[in-house]
């Protein structure tokens, strides 16, 4: 019989989502969080470290390409991303916290989604597939320093780029877990190069977006 090995606190570290992509995953997650939590001393660094080493083999097998290793690939990374939301809810549940610890799950999220990009770009092995993956790479480093650098230099806050009125449903359906959502069902109907089409043009149009909210929200006055 497994032996509780440390007190949690499970109330409330599932509530703070509102992207859709992360309700899915949280959910899925939800088991695992809980068995790391009350019968093992994994921490939540350790976890978010196993999801990087899952997006590396992951990428190795879109790396290769063919139906098969595709389905391989995306299934990887599929699995990889729920033990992302993972370390997060076991952070919470534990009370284990650390800035070093957000900066880590942060900088694998920025590496990782344009690593599985490239990688299944190149397995395609067609020049449209690299050119789109390009642009769906481009897409999704443009959003964050888009977004960070507003908030850095021009606003000095550091909170979420809202899009008010009838464009919000957008900010809650767009992000890092949809990637995830799309590229496992695109791989098993046998057409990833969808995964990247999606990302190449709606990706790119959804920081354009955030770019247009940004110059109307600046101040009337000054220079």
């Amino acid at each position: 019989m497994l032996k509780v090995k440390r007190e949690c606190n499970f109330e409330g570290i599932h509530d703070k989502h509102k992207e859709w992509g992360c309700l899915v995953f949280d959910w899925l997650g939800r088991p695992i969080t809980r068995f790391l939590a009350k019968y093992t001393n994994v921490t939540p660094n350790q976890v978010s470290i196993f999801y990087f080493f899952l997006s590396i083999i992951a990428a190795y097998f879109l790396f290769l390409g063919g139906e098969k290793n595709v389905i391989i690939g995306a299934s990887i990374a599929f699995l990889a991303n729920i033990f992302d939301m993972v370390d997060g809810c076991l952070a919470r549940a534990t009370g284990i916290r650390s800035i070093k610890g957000r900066w880590l799950d942060g900088m694998i999220g920025f590496v990782t989604i344009p690593l599985l990009m490239f990688s299944l770009a190149v397995g395609i092995r067609t020049f449209p597939a690299m050119f789109f993956g390009m642009l769906a790479m481009m897409s999704y480093t443009l959003q964050y320093l888009i977004i960070h650098f507003y908030n850095a230099k021009i606003i000095n806050k550091n909170e979420p780029m809202a899009i008010p009125g009838k464009w919000e449903w957008v900010r809650n359906v767009y992000g890092s877990n949809l990637f995830y959502l799309f590229l496992l069902p695109a791989a098993i109907i046998n057409k990833p190069m969808y995964t990247l089409f999606f990302w190449a043009t709606f990706g790119n149009f959804y920081w354009m977006l955030i770019l247009v909210y940004q110059y109307r929200s600046l101040p009337k006055k000054g220079y």
